[in-house]
């Protein structure tokens, strides 16, 4: 009688229950670190945008405390600021204490800064040395050049808008203050209406600088009517659909 005997090599065998089981929590690790890592990576760049926010903000009152003026305004402007001799710096404002742009509707295209356009704020604040970046005071007229980037993406502007003045791609036109705002839209200079920040995201910013509702306070959205419930004081972002096509109006100023 002959006898075999079977012999399974290391080799050859599989994974345990307990081991896959260890496979699975390691890789789970993985997944929820990343996944917190891009969150974290998220929040800091939303912080980051509201320090830029406020900087601007500053920036702006520091030039109108030393030059009795505000940037873009300033009707003296070619003389009075070092290097502002040339290119869109040099376009004087009416000095009436408003920076008024293209019919007080940030949301629409600037124009090259001419009487009654007083597009030349970023330029001023430049050449004040108050800004730092992009922008020169020695650049011409260019929409892609003569507004900052903003650290979430697109544009910074600035100007003043009228109370209740119907805005391009305002959620909640009628319920709107005037007042000296910063807008934030797409990185092309275009309209609002196609801007490019998730709702996610700029109700963050809202609630760290106002009261977290997009139609009400000193922060509003902009963009189409997804990024937000509604056009009431009672309603939301629209964070859980979370529509990447919102900006935002920041009061400033005032």
């Amino acid at each position: 009688m002959t006898y075999h005997t079977t012999q399974t090599n290391a080799s050859e065998r599989g994974f345990t229950l307990v081991e896959l089981a260890i496979v699975m929590i390691i890789i789970g690790l993985l997944i929820g670190g990343i996944l917190k890592g891009q969150e974290l990576i998220g929040n800091a760049r939303v912080s980051s945008s509201v320090t830029q926010l406020k900087a601007v903000e500053a920036a702006i009152n520091t030039f109108k405390d030393k030059y009795a003026a505000l940037p873009g305004d300033m009707n003296n402007a070619s003389t009075r600021l070092p290097g502002c001799t040339v290119a869109v710096c040099n376009v004087n404002g009416n000095g009436d204490g408003l920076v008024q742009t293209t019919g007080g509707d940030l949301g629409a295209i600037q124009a090259t800064p001419v009487a009654g356009n007083e597009s030349s704020i970023f330029a001023h604040l430049a050449a004040a040395s108050l800004l730092t970046g992009s922008v020169q005071p020695t650049q011409a007229w260019s929409l892609q050049t003569s507004y900052p980037d903003f650290n979430l993406g697109g544009k910074i502007r600035f100007g003043y808008v009228p109370n209740a003045t119907a805005q391009t791609g305002q959620v909640a036109a009628a319920n709107f203050q005037g007042g000296h705002y910063m807008a934030v839209g797409n990185g092309g200079g275009t309209a609002l209406t196609t801007a490019e920040f998730a709702a996610g995201d700029l109700g963050n910013i809202d609630r760290k600088l106002d009261d977290g509702q997009p139609n009400t306070g000193s922060v509003y959205v902009v963009g189409v009517a997804a990024c937000a419930s509604g056009t009431g004081a009672a309603d939301t972002y629209s964070e859980q659909a979370n529509p990447k096509a919102c900006g935002l109006y920041v009061r400033a100023l005032n």
